[in-house]
């Protein structure tokens, strides 16, 4: 049996993880020095289909004067 799970997942073409639509994407990681826990942040804008489907749409309304 064969599933289409990566089908309905989407992925945002700047960073390749799962699609983060309006957010930012962060981790959790280390500091390999002092062993802290820190947020570091991986990608500012998710670029997806969504996304991009949603500019497109936006876009053919603009009407420049």
């Amino acid at each position: 049996m064969v599933s289409n799970i990566n089908s309905i997942m989407t992925y945002c073409n700047n960073c390749g993880h799962q699609s983060h639509c309006g957010t930012n994407f962060s981790v959790e990681d280390e500091d390999g020095f002092t062993g802290e826990a820190y947020m570091r942040e991986i990608c500012k804008h998710c670029r997806c289909e969504k996304c991009e489907s949603n500019y497109e749409d936006e876009e053919k309304y603009n009407i420049e004067s």
